[in-house]
């Protein structure tokens, strides 16, 4: 049976300053949160260009890059099925939602 890999970021550092039209650079924490591997922890990188950024409510943009390893499988932004936008509340990062399905997935199903 394949399982969905989804993780929630439970922590975000952006490395880089937030000029407007920057790409801004972030490390994130992250947990598996269903599934058999659910707790599973693992933690990667990402940024995302801000241009357009106006610093007031809820702002979305895509991702430009996302890299982590999971059990020594490598996700990229290439590999995001859907999502792949970096969340930003008034003008700070939030979140960002990536979700990974199909062959990643069945890397880690269970029969």
């Amino acid at each position: 049976m394949n399982r969905f890999l989804t993780a929630i970021a439970v922590g975000v550092f952006v490395l880089s300053g937030s000029a407007k039209g920057a790409t801004v650079d972030f490390q994130f924490n992250a947990a598996l949160r269903t599934g058999a591997l659910a707790g599973t922890d693992f933690s990667g990188t990402a940024s995302y260009d801000n241009q357009g950024e106006t610093g007031s409510g809820t702002e979305y943009f895509p991702l430009t890059s996302l890299n982590f390893t999971l059990f020594g499988v490598s996700f990229t932004k290439a590999d995001i099925d859907q999502g792949g936008q970096a969340i930003l509340q008034n003008g700070a990062l939030f979140d960002f939602t990536a979700a990974f399905f199909s062959a990643a997935a069945s890397q880690f199903s269970s029969e």
